[in-house]
């Protein structure tokens, strides 16, 4: 079961319900998109819970919360087990099912049910993490997203008592060699790792490694530090995207924690989504697809062809934010939703090795970055149909 699948990667739906997600395995083995990972899929029914109702709007957090408690309980009732995948910040920053919700289930179906933490965005707190270890869930992590580290960089966390169960488990799904090498695996599962090739993948750990220094810069900043500079870096890029009147905020749809504990640098919203509009309705998810391609690339020859000289600094510019996300426009089609974040390095850039904090000159240089996006966007919007055919909105993104 996956909560919030409307708000996470493409191919989780196929990969939690241990299918191909895609037609070429990251071993290099060309396999059919969808078909079952041999020793997996035989059996599996994937069942999802979606975010946002039809109109686009964020649906109430206790409707969502009975969504998960009843299908739960009708698998296992029906004589499954059921992982669990439950979302901590989804591409919007959407969490959901809530805390009182898994307890409920944790203590009423625990020998039934495996919960796994979408945390791929890596945006909740370190008293958060525990918690979730504590419940023995298994918790996925990249470093690519709020620690800005190298793409297709990630880990699983996996709890202790489920890392013992793990050291003793001698039958393992043939397909998954396909995916994955012994070094992928902790030395204590050696039943397992005997199983798999002894090739490395040194582009992964090595990605991985420039994520974790990443993590160590970040770490190094007061805890009351972050708090401010998240705090106040937030508030910028909400008043920067304020001040365009053809964007339009998404709602911030998570409620504060009442639990004190997990009251770090996260109770701050750091991805603000929004819709780009033209009049009342906003850009289709093809059409955003098209600006975020354009933002992405040096756009200025292409406006000089179309007689358009002016600000071609700008329009040369290369602009990385996050992909579009389709959401429903109440009208039978998608929007899509573009995305300004805060990350890591707009905390750790304001803070010196020596211990020291640099002052407001590394705070800017963040915030004319957010602007210089903004601007950009708004340059396209001035000539988007004279150029818009220029991009394939089918090509990947």
């Amino acid at each position: 079961m996956i909560v919030v699948s409307d708000e996470t990667g493409s191919g989780v739906n196929l990969a939690a319900s241990g299918r191909h997600f895609d037609s070429i395995t990251s071993g290099g083995r060309r396999v059919v998109k969808g078909e079952p990972i041999v020793g997996l899929a035989t059996q599996a029914l994937s069942v999802s819970v979606s975010a946002r109702n039809r109109n686009g709007h964020a649906r109430p957090r206790t409707e969502i919360d009975e969504d998960v408690h009843r299908c739960v309980a009708k698998a296992i009732d029906g004589g499954c087990g059921v992982a669990l995948h439950v979302m901590d910040h989804s591409k919007t920053g959407v969490c959901h099912p809530s805390q009182e919700c898994l307890l409920e289930i944790v203590s009423t179906y625990r020998n039934s049910v495996q919960i796994i933490v979408d945390a791929c965005q890596t945006r909740l707190s370190q008293n958060r993490l525990k918690w979730y270890l504590d419940q023995e869930c298994m918790i996925l992590v990249t470093g690519s997203k709020f620690f800005t580290g190298p793409p297709f960089s990630g880990a699983l966390i996996v709890p202790g008592s489920i890392s013992a169960r793990m050291g003793q488990v001698s039958k393992f799904p043939d397909g998954l060699a396909d995916y994955t090498s012994q070094f992928d695996w902790p030395r204590a599962w050696g039943a397992v790792r005997s199983k798999l090739a002894t090739s490395m993948n040194l582009g992964q750990i090595l990605r991985w490694i420039a994520a974790i220094e990443e993590m160590r810069t970040y770490f190094e900043v007061p805890e009351l530090l972050r708090k401010i500079a998240l705090r106040e870096s937030a508030a910028a890029i909400s008043r920067s995207i304020d001040r365009y009147p053809n964007l339009q905020l998404l709602p911030a749809v998570n409620t504060p924690s009442t639990n004190e504990e997990d009251a770090d640098e996260f109770e701050t919203q750091t991805i603000y989504p929004f819709l780009v509009m033209r009049g009342n309705r906003p850009f289709s998810l093809t059409e955003s697809r098209i600006l975020y391609r354009m933002l992405n690339e040096d756009i200025s020859g292409l406006l000089r062809a179309r007689g358009i000289t002016d600000r071609s600094e700008l329009a040369a510019q290369l602009c990385h934010i996050g992909q579009p996300v389709a959401v429903s426009d109440g009208a039978g089609g998608f929007a899509g939703a573009l995305r300004l974040s805060v990350d890591a390095r707009m905390v750790s850039r304001c803070w010196s090795n020596t211990g020291g904090f640099l002052g407001a000159d590394k705070a800017l240089q963040s915030f004319n970055q957010v602007r210089i996006v903004l601007d950009k966007l708004q340059l396209l919007l001035e000539h988007f149909a004279k150029i818009k055919n220029e991009f394939d909105p089918s090509c990947s993104i």
